[in-house]
């Protein structure tokens, strides 16, 4: 490979974006295979397996942009002194780490939003047209349940057939 590409710079991974973390992952470690290939060879303390790579600051920055914009964000502030620079198989256990904590923020953001869309559901089934009007125009309209409801109907002025609570 040094032969065909005798600069770093000119050797190309994979161009494009991954979409999953794994994938992303399988990248880090591509670009430290890439970072392994021009390393000296006559120097024998460096690491021979791509996990024992220091993840550097160029390959954390082409990591970055090959990310999809869900992840290039929150992982473009991430920074570290060169010295103290963590390894492969360390970025990809944070990197894990990461993916672990926004999915279950994700999953309980959709358990929320479909516990919600499920009380919509029930208003609605009450009253058709009535709460989701209010909602529009900002009026807070207390939740009736079908037992509060009494058998009159009457025409709202909005030309709407509309029930009334019962008296207690």
């Amino acid at each position: 490979m040094r032969e065909e590409y005798p600069f770093s710079k000119d050797a190309v991974c994979r161009p494009g974006k991954w979409t999953t973390m794994e994938r992303g992952i399988q990248y880090l470690r591509e670009l430290a295979v890439q970072e392994m290939v021009y390393y000296d060879p006559d120097n024998v303390q460096l690491p021979t397996d791509p996990d024992e790579v220091q993840c550097t600051q160029p390959m954390w920055r082409k990591f970055v942009r090959s990310a999809p914009s869900s992840y290039a964000n929150s992982l473009a502030v991430i920074d570290w002194k060169s010295e103290e620079a963590p390894t492969v198989d360390e970025v990809a256990g944070r990197l894990w780490q990461y993916e672990e904590s926004l999915s279950s923020s994700l999953v309980s953001a959709v358990e929320k939003l479909s516990w919600e869309f499920q009380q919509l559901k029930e208003d609605v089934s009450y009253f058709p047209l009535y709460r989701p009007i209010s909602r529009l125009l900002g009026v807070s309209v207390p939740l009736l349940k079908r037992e509060d409801i009494e058998g009159a109907h009457h025409e709202a002025p909005c030309g709407f057939t509309c029930a009334t609570r019962k008296r207690t």
